[in-house]
């Protein structure tokens, strides 16, 4: 399976501010996904925003 972004900013989990800034990506498989009783590997791209605030 393949997902993409559906938008160009992140919001801080902290202080819910948006940024667009990205500060980095990495990979990331979730285990033990199933769709029924086929075995599925989701491989995602996730990335990584600065807080404008300096939260993170």
């Amino acid at each position: 399976m393949t997902a993409h972004p559906r938008g160009n900013e992140g919001r801080c989990p902290k202080c819910g501010t948006a940024s667009r800034r990205m500060h980095s990506r990495y990979r990331r498989q979730p285990a033990d996904t199933a769709i029924g009783a086929h075995p599925v590997i989701l491989d995602l791209l996730v990335r990584r925003f600065f807080c404008d605030r300096g939260q993170l």
